[in-house]
């Protein structure tokens, strides 16, 4: 068979990338950086892999990397902001390394994107949180006793979080997912399309006004929430536990199932189901 151009085209390409490969200096190096000096909002980005280790005590950075990366980071510290990324794109192979371990007594504003991975897992604070991930990152753990904003976007993915706060923001597209527990005393606002995916973990909620459209889902059947105002649309489908109130819409071949014995005072259209569900009573945290 004839090999075209484009074909010559790619194996030179492949040739060139595995030579690359075998010339970078692939020893791991480590550094320390910013000791003693306070950073309580992080942004990372370009596939990091990051663990924020909440530390009363020490501040500082701590970074392990494959030695080739050394004249592409970007590791800035400005004012109370700490930033992690590269100064440009990089075709990375897979066994590079690239970690930063982040200490601080406390942190406020998280914002990761570009596939960075974040480890949240040792936080335990009492301050009001904002996290924003994008363009395929993820993050797990973290427990924040104030008020926060969520918001991923770009297939980026969130668990195991844990906010008990009075008011909650959450804002999912994209096709991305969140798995957590909400305790909000007072106003949760959410916003779920694309197809993206929510679920609540036995948490607690006194007002939720909810949208779910393009075939999106949510599940909030162990959540205990007061009063709820949902829509549903665009063949989405939600599952709730409503104890006092439940208004809203579904339309447009969607689906909402409710337990609890809620008043009730939902719009539903003939190409949708609203559907009473019996599940046991979900224990109180």
């Amino acid at each position: 068979m004839k090999k075209t151009p484009l074909f010559w085209a790619i194996i030179g390409l492949l040739l060139c990338t595995a030579c690359h490969e075998k010339d970078l200096d692939m020893t791991v190096r480590q550094k320390t950086l910013y000791e003693g000096l306070e950073f309580n909002e992080i942004t990372a980005t370009d596939a990091w892999c990051v663990s924020v280790i909440q530390d009363a005590e020490h501040s500082y950075v701590e970074l392990e990397y494959s030695a080739f990366l050394e004249d592409y980071m970007k590791v800035q510290l400005n004012g109370n902001s700490l930033f992690i990324g590269f100064t440009r794109y990089l075709n990375l192979p897979n066994n590079t390394v690239m970690n930063a371990t982040i200490h601080t007594p406390t942190v406020h504003k998280l914002n990761f994107s570009d596939a960075v991975f974040a480890a949240l897992d040792n936080l335990n604070l009492e301050t009001d949180l904002t996290l924003e991930l994008e363009d395929a990152a993820s993050c797990r753990g973290g427990h924040f006793n104030g008020n926060a904003d969520i918001k991923l976007s770009e297939a980026s993915t969130c668990v195991e979080l844990y906010i008990e706060g009075t008011n909650c923001t959450v804002e999912l597209e994209d096709a991305s997912v969140f798995k957590g527990c909400l305790n909000v005393s007072g106003d949760l606002t959410m916003n779920i399309e694309d197809a993206s995916r929510f679920t609540d973990y036995w948490g607690e909620i006194n007002h939720a006004e909810v949208k779910v459209s393009d075939a999106s889902y949510l599940n909030m059947a162990t959540s205990w929430i007061n009063r709820m105002y949902i829509e549903v649309s665009d063949a989405s489908e939600a599952t709730v536990n409503v104890v006092e109130s439940l208004e809203g819409k579904v339309h447009d071949a969607s689906k909402l199932y409710y337990s609890g014995n809620p008043t009730l005072n939902v719009d539903c259209d003939e190409t949708s189901i609203l559907q009473h569900v019996e599940y046991p009573n979900p224990p109180k945290l």
